[in-house]
């Protein structure tokens, strides 16, 4: 006969218990609740094979709690085992045909599988029997924003927000959403209605602001963000969102002012502590700066973005070998990122390292393509070694990715003027013009001596007066 433990103290003790009783092959009898502990611990450390020996153990106990069905379904949802994981949810639906969670999770499972119509069925139901009527609005949002049904995933998206302002992610999804239909401004009037029937409302500020940052009206942001904190001055998402909104308009001491704000309120991570260190390194603080990535890595020594932060200040103070070797555990912890790639490529070169450079340029071209700083850069190294036609060919190969940019455009003509190929160098300078006439001035740079750039400009005002 087993034994039944009723009076344990705290979760720890009932898992030194439960692992005795696998260890001793001895039977114990655990409550419900107490099973329901243990297999929630198990999932917490990602362990399912041993969440689901006690959800088996647990229902070999209690064959009918719906607690542990639910835990064994969600666990099966975990291995991505779908089916067994419905066919569990069906047979607690029809005992129980009004339980939330077997609804939630049955309607979870189906949009997982795609079965969006079925999904949104579920969740329709779940509406008229929950209070967590935001939740079920932003699934519902979700799952037609998944069905590319945009018209609908808005409405539900302004349903969830208006029973709950503070859903930040509805509010992302709903921008997301009237950004993609082009109609960000019902976003606008949305929030400036919700601040009519209460202009104390420091959310509707808030959202308002998040979706002025959408539409790149970054003053218009800063107002709404500062209205929000007058009136809740201990809001730190408001000053988090001015600070980045700051960064947006290149005013980086204004951004560090409303980080510190951030800061003053309560204790940060370390992503916190990357963008407080790219302020003070946009500001021309680079000790500051570098203390600020410096500390983000000693809070999560797999941040990439303090590493890389550590290499960029390095680079500024012409610490190349030093630079070189944060930029490579940037790469360590993260090497999807094209940005460390490109400044490892340009510090190898510095300190002579040719094909080490070459390597990493070619990795940051691969991993995005469509960059044109890699492709001026790394042409440049060409170019400046005297390897001309690897510049052009290299430039050839960025205008293939990239036509539309200028840029490139003005560059290959600078570098065919220098080789002697004036013919295929005006061609290309023609394009440059048609795509941004404005950015001519670029030429210059590359060629410094005043006869020239005066021959220069002959042609340019030769070609705008053909073609105005």
């Amino acid at each position: 006969m087993g034994e039944y433990y009723d009076d344990f103290r705290d979760v720890e003790d009932i898992l030194k218990k439960y692992e005795e009783m696998l260890k001793t092959k001895a039977l114990y009898f655990f409550d419900v609740v107490q099973f329901d502990q243990i297999i929630a611990h198990f999932m917490h450390q990602n362990q399912l094979k041993k969440a689901m020996k006690a959800c088996e153990i647990a229902l070999s106990q209690h064959p009918y709690a719906t607690e542990l069905l639910l835990n064994k379904a969600e666990i099966l949802v975990w291995q991505r085992r779908y089916f067994p994981a419905l066919e569990i949810l069906d047979q607690l639906e029809n005992l129980s045909p009004n339980d939330s969670d077997v609804l939630n999770l049955k309607g979870r499972i189906l949009f997982i599988q795609g079965e969006y119509e079925l999904s949104i069925q579920v969740y329709k139901k779940l509406l008229s029997l929950t209070e967590h009527k935001d939740e079920v609005y932003y699934r519902l949002g979700h799952v037609y924003q998944l069905w590319e049904k945009l018209p609908y995933a808005i409405d539900f998206y302004k349903k969830a927000i208006e029973f709950n302002p503070e859903m930040e992610e509805a509010v992302d999804e709903l921008n997301a959403c009237l950004e993609q239909e082009n109609r960000l401004e019902e976003a606008v009037v949305m929030y400036e209605k919700a601040i009519e029937n209460d202009p104390y409302s420091f959310l509707a500020w808030y959202n308002l602001g998040l979706t002025y940052v959408q539409m790149e009206k970054f003053e218009d942001a800063i107002q709404a963000f500062d209205y929000s904190i007058v009136i809740n001055e201990k809001f730190s998402k408001a000053y988090w969102e001015m600070g980045n909104t700051y960064m947006n308009m290149e005013a980086p001491v204004e951004a560090q002012k409303a980080y510190s704000k951030v800061l003053e309120l309560g204790p940060q991570d370390a992503d916190f502590f990357c963008h407080l260190g790219a302020a003070f390194e946009k500001s021309g603080n680079i000790t500051e700066a570098y203390k600020c990535y410096r500390k983000a890595t000693q809070m999560n020594p797999q941040q990439d973005e303090g590493w890389y932060g550590m290499g960029t200040c390095l680079v500024k103070q012409e610490k190349w070998l030093e630079a070189i070797h944060f930029f490579k555990k940037a790469i360590r912890f993260n090497n999807r990122d094209w940005r460390y790639w490109l400044f490892l490529a340009k510090v190898e070169y510095q300190i002579g390292s040719w094909i080490a450079s070459q390597e990493a340029f070619e990795k940051a071209s691969d991993l995005n393509p469509y960059e044109t700083d890699i492709w001026l850069d790394w042409s440049l190294l060409y170019f400046e070694q005297g390897e001309e036609q690897k510049a052009i060919a290299l430039l050839e190969e960025g205008i293939e990715e990239c036509p539309e940019e200028a840029v490139l455009y003005y560059r290959i003509t600078a570098y065919l003027i220098s080789s002697g190929r004036y013919q295929q160098a005006y061609s290309y300078l023609e394009n440059a013009l048609i795509l941004d006439f404005d950015k001519h001035t670029l030429l210059f740079d590359f060629f410094p001596a005043l006869e020239t750039q005066k021959a220069l400009m002959r042609i340019i005002e030769q070609y705008k007066n053909e073609n105005e």
